[in-house]
């Protein structure tokens, strides 16, 4: 079954969402094959989430609020702390109401992935999930760099920072110098 590239763009997205990094050839072809033989996104949220990478960043021992705190800081890093303590709450109430971490993260990709919301109070949001994405999309699929590669801190909401996180991108994939 091949995937389309809605769905590879979805998968990329989670990614993102889940790691603050691109995901790299290799971790991409590895998601992408779960999603030919039928995985659904929460299910490729759940193997994201099961990666030494993610419980080295999100322990598993970690209460909801530890959870929450310090994985909105890097979902939404232009967020006030008004809205990062709403948010904290509400991520709250969905963990300790029995939803899971990965199940948490497709609705919030559905939200951030969603063109109606590119305007009002989420655009910053959005628009900084969205540059995030581009850059990953950038290293990942046009560059065909094989490693996961953090995003930059530099990507935020304004899409110029794009350029200058693709520049860092270059360097970083550029052959040592001899």
């Amino acid at each position: 079954m091949a995937i389309t590239a809605a769905v590879r763009q979805d998968i990329m997205e989670l990614a993102v969402l889940m790691n603050n990094k691109a995901p790299g050839t290799v971790l991409l072809s590895e998601l992408v094959a779960k999603s030919a033989a039928g995985s659904s996104l929460t299910d490729i949220a759940t193997h994201l989430a099961a990666r030494a990478d993610f419980t080295a960043t999100y322990p598993t021992f970690q209460t909801a609020t530890e959870f929450a705190n310090e994985w909105l800081a890097n979902a939404l890093p232009e967020a006030s702390a008004a809205l990062l303590a709403e948010c904290v709450t509400i991520v709250e109430g969905y963990l300790n109401g029995g939803g899971s971490i990965p199940g948490l993260v497709v609705v919030v990709q559905e939200v951030l992935s969603d063109p109606a919301n590119a305007d009002g109070a989420l655009k910053t949001h959005v628009d900084n999930f969205n540059n995030k994405v581009t850059v990953a999309t950038y290293h990942t699929i046009t560059s065909e760099a094989a490693a996961e590669w953090a995003i930059p801190a530099v990507v935020t909401s304004d899409a110029t920072t794009v350029a200058t996180a693709n520049a860092a991108a270059d360097t970083a994939l550029a052959p040592a110098p001899v």
